[in-house]
């Protein structure tokens, strides 16, 4: 008996210990919710982490205790996302300087904003620390506008700042975080060339000044007398009375709005003691207060580097009087242009427009290929035919360049592939036309095919092919090849200077490229083995039955060096990247291009069409945690009551309806825009009206003698007549008759072409001094509504109040 007794108390010992718990203390343990993150971020459904739990468990010969539901799964994501809010404003205390980078796209007809933070973090392992770019997540907008992101910086920094500040964490450590100590932190920004970055950065740096002032302005009332500090507020609700109106109007504001210019009177004298000891502090004390770095991603200047030679190559061939490339036009403007390159003297306008819109050339005809070769939409295009034909005749698989997608550099890429394999792509089109019933091509097949035997086209290719041998690949190394993570843009102000010093010298020595001895040690830009010696070789081999090679390909090279002038002044000599100190450079790094928000705007596109139950927090919250290494920091950093706040604090976020505050808030800005977009062009018809309304009034004059009595003043009044009715006064530019005399000679002109305008309908202008107006039928042909004019009297009404 007591043998049997033992044998079941191992055995159920034996099945107890095969038992794994998801649960301690009646909540799932933080490794569970650690191993459920990795799973959602892994690919798994939210709604089955619980089931693969279970069989995984099953698999390994344990059992699961219980399923993790899809709502708990929800709130665990949540709990990564405020772990991450925590790690960045742990991480952001203790910086001295960090950079701020963002970009942004369209999802969907939604604006998203793709930002992150750059800085040197502390390593969690055994790794040494190093400089990273932290992902703050991809967030809706209502516009790509500066002040929109700027307001979505703000409130990114806003959360960050409370979710540390009110943690255990922040506590143990006494510190304490808000926007302004992550603002005043900031360095630099990079992005993107576009107007909106350079603008933000403006507005950025504007806030960091700010942010420092009141820093500053605080430190100096925390060490003045509480006295002093009354008589300074004291003095400045004197004066703010002052301005609004004196005491007795001060005595019946509300109490809100009292409050209101108190805390305004009060935060204007924090940035009044910050300036003054901002100017007492020696140079070295407020270096870094004052320093910030506004640059460029490199892939984009050599993108637009590229686009300046484009537009010099596409100039060239009229300017020299040489037929270009021949006309690649779409479907419905080769109907009009009957296979036309040039319209005669008598064209008409459906003829003109279709010439002016149609485009041509090897970048159009790069953009052919890969809309038929490798379309973005999956349904169009040849896609694995293309693959299985090549693969057959070359022996091993080929995936057309991007161009569909204008990822960066494809459009050189797809040119060179287009060279090197010529006669393949002609073939391979003539397979598409007789494989179909019809045995005809659709007009971008049959554009393409022309394309591939145009010898101006094949020339643009050429030299599309040879800049990327030549620059843009050795260019890719340098800034984004193996081992580029941590290279600082800051420090590569010298060789892009050797970029623009390599480009002249092939200007000036076409022949280390195009001459059939030329040397990669010579003609690349860093002297290395040719990204595809075949191309090059190929090329040269073609040479010869491209007449125009050497000169297109020096033009080219000059267009593209004014691009590198125009994209790189940020690197001028007496710039302040230029005149910055090692130590700046280190504290400002950034990365050399804008990858990593690049990324992120597709990450976002593709975990929406993956995931598209998942709620844009969810989505945030799983990126950052795992694209910041956040487990790492919760397993070194974090103890049980830090783990108790996330959770509390992610069940509360869960709670508060996020999803449904942003859908509002999109559906508000948007009906925000739409009446705006109303009341502008409500005033726009009202001016119009107005203006109307005040030349139909004019009497117009059409006694030349009488002329001289009027004005310049009045001169204008009948000048801006006949700027309605009279096309040659339309025509004339205001500058052109700024004088008495320039015009009384426009007048007179225009009363004679009206007079015998009056004369042809029957009137007879011999005797006449005055004559009719013919804006007065105009203006009772165009009385507004009544219901306009009411909406007009109601704005005015509301503009009044």
């Amino acid at each position: 008996m007591r043998e049997k007794a033992v044998e079941k108390a191992r055995r159920a010992a034996l099945k107890e210990s095969l038992k794994f718990k998801l649960r301690d203390k009646g909540a799932y343990a933080s490794e569970t919710r650690a191993l459920v993150r990795a799973l959602v971020n892994s690919g798994c459904s939210q709604r089955k982490v619980g089931k693969v739990l279970k069989l995984v468990g099953k698999a390994m010969g344990m059992s699961i205790d219980r399923e993790i539901s899809r709502r708990t799964v929800g709130r665990i994501i949540l709990e990564g996302g405020i772990a991450a809010e925590m790690q960045i404003g742990y991480e952001v205390s203790q910086v001295k300087g960090l950079a701020f980078n963002g970009d942004g796209t369209t999802l969907r007809r939604v604006n998203q904003e793709s930002r992150h933070l750059v800085y040197r973090a502390p390593s969690y392992s055994d790794e040494p620390s190093r400089h990273q770019c932290r992902f703050l997540g991809v967030d809706s907008a209502p516009d790509h506008s500066s002040k929109t992101q700027m307001e979505g910086w703000q409130k990114k920094f806003d959360t960050i700042a409370a979710t540390f500040s009110e943690s255990p964490l922040a506590k143990r450590l006494h510190l304490q975080l808000r926007l302004r100590d992550i603002v005043a932190k900031g360095v630099g920004m990079s992005g993107d060339h576009a107007s909106d970055v350079g603008c933000t950065a403006r507005l950025m740096r504007e806030l960091k000044d700010k942010s420092v002032l009141e820093i500053l302005g605080e430190e100096v009332l925390s060490l003045r007398p509480p006295q002093d500090l009354v008589l300074r507020v004291a003095e400045g609700l004197r004066r703010k009375m002052a301005e609004i109106g004196g005491e007795e109007f001060w005595n019946v504001l509300a109490i809100e709005k009292r409050t209101e210019y108190e805390l305004a009177v009060i935060s204007e004298l924090t940035r009044t003691l910050g300036g003054e000891e901002l100017a007492h502090l020696s140079p070295q004390e407020r270096h870094l207060y004052d320093m910030f770095f506004k640059v460029g991603c490199c892939m984009h200047k050599d993108l637009n580097s590229v686009r300046y030679g484009v537009l010099a190559m596409l100039l060239w061939w009229a300017a020299h009087g040489v037929q270009g490339p021949t006309l690649l036009p779409n479907k419905d403007n080769a109907a009009v242009l009957a296979g036309r390159s040039s319209l005669p003297e008598a064209a008409t306008d459906a003829e003109l427009r279709a010439l002016e819109v149609s485009t041509r050339g090897g970048v159009k005809a790069a953009d052919l290929a890969g809309a038929i070769f490798n379309n973005k939409d999956d349904k169009k295009g040849q896609h694995d035919v293309y693959i299985s034909w090549f693969k057959h005749r070359l022996g091993h698989a080929l995936r057309f360049p991007d161009t569909s997608n204008t990822r960066f550099q494809t459009h050189c890429t797809a040119a060179a592939e287009l060279i090197l394999h010529l006669e393949l792509y002609i073939e391979f089109l003539l397979c598409i036309r007789d494989k179909k019933d019809s045995m005809t091509w659709t007009n971008m097949e049959e554009n393409l095919f022309r394309a591939l035997q145009d010898i101006p086209t094949l020339t643009e290719l050429a030299v599309l092919a040879l800049y990327a041998e030549t620059i843009s690949h050795p260019y890719m190394r340098v800034v984004r090849g193996p081992g580029a993570e941590q290279v600082n843009i800051l420090e590569l102000g010298p060789f892009h200077t050797k970029v623009k010093t390599h480009i002249q010298k092939l200007i000036r020595h076409p022949e280390l490229i195009l001459s059939d001895e030329a040397d990669y040690r010579t003609g690349s830009l860093d002297g290395q083995e040719w990204e595809h010696p075949d191309i090059v070789a190929c090329i040269h081999s073609r040479s010869s039955g491209l007449p125009y090679l050497e000169p297109v390909f020096v033009t080219f090279l000059e267009g593209t060096l004014k691009g590198w002038e125009r994209f790189t002044t940020e690197f001028q000599d007496d710039g302040p990247i230029a005149m910055a100190s090692d130590a700046d450079k280190e504290i400002a790094w950034m990365p050399a291009t804008n990858d990593i928000n690049e990324g992120a705007l597709g990450w976002k596109r593709v975990i929406s069409r993956q995931k598209p139950i998942q709620t844009a927090h969810q989505q945030n919250a799983a990126g950052m945690y795992d694209r910041n290494g956040t487990q790492l920091f919760m397993d070194a950093v974090l103890e049980s009551d830090d783990q108790e706040y996330v959770m509390r604090k992610a069940r509360d976020r869960d709670a508060s309806g996020l999803e449904r505050k942003r859908l509002t808030e999109l559906a508000e800005a948007h009906e925000r825009e739409v009446e705006a977009n109303r009341m502008k062009k409500l005033e726009k018809e009202k001016k119009a009206f107005e203006k109307l309304e005040k030349l139909a009034a004019v009497t117009l004059v059409l006694d030349i003698a009488h002329l001289d009595g009027l004005n310049c003043a009045k001169l204008d009044d009948q000048l801006n007549v006949y700027c309605q009715i009279d096309e040659i006064v339309q025509t004339q530019k205001k500058k052109d008759r700024k004088t008495r005399a320039t015009k009384l000679l426009a007048l007179q002109g225009a009363i004679m072409r009206y007079k015998h305008l009056l004369a042809k309908s029957g009137v007879d202008t011999s005797r006449l001094v005055y004559g009719p107006n013919p804006l007065r039928e105009d203006l009772s042909a165009t009385v507004p509504s009544r219901k306009t004019q009411e909406s007009w009297a109601d704005e005015l009404e509301s503009e009044e109040e």
